[in-house]
Protein backbone atom coordinates (compact mmCIF):
# COMPACT_ATOMS: atom_id res chain seq x y z
CA UNK A 1 0.00 0.00 0.00
CA UNK A 2 1.08 3.56 -0.78
CA UNK A 3 -0.18 7.09 -0.17
CA UNK A 4 -2.19 8.43 -3.09
CA UNK A 5 -5.50 9.07 -4.75
CA UNK A 6 -7.67 6.00 -5.20
CA UNK A 7 -10.77 5.33 -7.26
CA UNK A 8 -13.27 3.49 -5.05
CA UNK A 9 -16.45 2.05 -6.57
CA UNK A 10 -19.32 -0.04 -5.23
CA UNK A 11 -22.43 -1.37 -6.91
CA UNK A 12 -24.94 -3.83 -5.52
CA UNK A 13 -28.41 -5.24 -6.01
CA UNK A 14 -30.13 -5.04 -2.61
CA UNK A 15 -33.31 -6.88 -1.56
CA UNK A 16 -35.88 -4.88 0.36
CA UNK A 17 -37.62 -7.87 1.91
CA UNK A 18 -39.77 -6.52 4.74
CA UNK A 19 -37.80 -3.27 5.11
CA UNK A 20 -38.80 0.23 4.01
CA UNK A 21 -35.27 1.46 3.37
CA UNK A 22 -31.92 0.09 2.27
CA UNK A 23 -28.52 1.67 2.17
CA UNK A 24 -24.77 1.42 2.56
CA UNK A 25 -21.90 3.56 3.80
CA UNK A 26 -18.33 3.69 2.61
CA UNK A 27 -16.13 3.76 5.69
CA UNK A 28 -12.52 4.82 5.97
CA UNK A 29 -10.63 3.33 8.93
CA UNK A 30 -13.98 2.35 10.48
CA UNK A 31 -15.54 5.84 10.27
CA UNK A 32 -18.36 6.80 7.91
CA UNK A 33 -17.09 8.97 5.05
CA UNK A 34 -19.42 11.94 4.49
CA UNK A 35 -20.74 11.69 0.93
CA UNK A 36 -19.85 8.02 0.62
CA UNK A 37 -23.30 6.50 0.93
CA UNK A 38 -26.16 5.10 -1.08
CA UNK A 39 -29.68 5.11 0.28
CA UNK A 40 -33.18 4.47 -1.02
CA UNK A 41 -36.49 4.66 0.81
CA UNK A 42 -39.37 2.57 -0.46
CA UNK A 43 -42.70 4.38 -0.62
CA UNK A 44 -45.94 3.54 -2.40
CA UNK A 45 -45.65 0.61 -4.77
CA UNK A 46 -43.77 -2.31 -3.21
CA UNK A 47 -40.31 -2.91 -4.64
CA UNK A 48 -38.52 -6.21 -4.18
CA UNK A 49 -34.99 -5.01 -4.97
CA UNK A 50 -32.99 -1.92 -5.86
CA UNK A 51 -29.63 -1.15 -7.48
CA UNK A 52 -27.41 1.19 -5.45
CA UNK A 53 -23.96 2.43 -6.42
CA UNK A 54 -21.31 4.98 -5.59
CA UNK A 55 -17.96 5.98 -7.11
CA UNK A 56 -15.45 8.21 -5.30
CA UNK A 57 -11.90 9.44 -5.63
CA UNK A 58 -10.28 9.43 -2.19
CA UNK A 59 -6.90 10.62 -0.92
CA UNK A 60 -5.66 7.81 1.30
CA UNK A 61 -2.56 7.09 3.35
CA UNK A 62 -0.65 3.83 3.06
CA UNK A 63 -2.24 2.35 6.19
CA UNK A 64 -5.84 3.46 5.53
CA UNK A 65 -8.49 0.86 4.81
CA UNK A 66 -11.85 1.19 3.06
CA UNK A 67 -14.92 -0.97 3.63
CA UNK A 68 -18.56 -1.13 2.59
CA UNK A 69 -21.03 -1.22 5.48
CA UNK A 70 -24.64 -2.29 4.84
CA UNK A 71 -26.85 -0.04 7.01
CA UNK A 72 -29.96 -2.17 7.49
CA UNK A 73 -29.69 -5.49 9.27
CA UNK A 74 -31.30 -8.20 7.18
CA UNK A 75 -30.61 -6.43 3.87
CA UNK A 76 -29.40 -8.96 1.37
CA UNK A 77 -26.91 -8.04 -1.34
CA UNK A 78 -26.78 -10.38 -4.32
CA UNK A 79 -23.18 -11.56 -4.73
CA UNK A 80 -23.78 -12.19 -8.40
CA UNK A 81 -24.85 -8.59 -9.09
CA UNK A 82 -22.52 -6.68 -6.81
CA UNK A 83 -18.99 -5.39 -7.00
CA UNK A 84 -16.44 -3.42 -5.02
CA UNK A 85 -13.26 -2.18 -6.59
CA UNK A 86 -10.42 0.10 -5.65
CA UNK A 87 -7.35 1.18 -7.62
CA UNK A 88 -4.53 3.67 -7.27
CA UNK A 89 -4.79 6.49 -9.83
CA UNK A 90 -2.05 8.94 -8.73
Amino acid sequence: PVDGRYLVAYSGLHDYGSQNAIGFDIRINGSVFNGGEGYQNRSGTPISSSQLSKTLILSLSANDYVEIYIRQSGTQVHQRYGSFSMCLIT
